[in-house]
């Protein structure tokens, strides 16, 4: 019986050092917070500022360009991906991706699989 009560103040000793250890951090992250300067990032709430879709569509590994119907096409795909009208952000390089295993095509279906399957189930849950 008395290694029960003894198990136990360790535990309630224990724990009360950890809560009050992390109570100090939490005080010194918002200590830091106030004194740190503000981010010079201005965020623009009520005016959405649109970007033009600009290609660079140069393969610098073979000296090639790409179509501007290859261009439209992934510019279409990406706009329907992020469900973004396609001025709305900027297409900076178009490069052949490189070689990849099989685990990571596997890895990448399998991603896509439960992306798909989350949406589907939401679909659902709202109707």
């Amino acid at each position: 019986m008395e290694n029960i009560v003894f198990g136990l103040e360790i535990m309630v000793i224990g724990f009360t050092t950890v809560i009050i250890i992390l109570y100090l951090l939490y005080l010194i992250l918002l200590g830091f917070s106030r004194f740190a300067p503000k981010s010079s990032i201005k965020t623009k709430q009520n005016s959405q500022e649109i970007v033009p879709a600009i290609a660079i569509a140069s393969d610098q590994h073979q000296g090639q360009t790409t179509s501007p119907e290859v261009v439209a096409v992934i510019t279409a795909a990406i706009s329907a991906y992020l469900h973004l009208p396609a001025g709305q952000f900027k297409i900076v390089a178009i490069m052949p991706e490189q070689a990849s295993s099989d685990w990571a095509m596997a890895g990448r279906n399998c991603l896509m699989e439960k992306r798909q399957n989350l949406a589907i189930f939401r679909r659902e849950k709202t109707s």
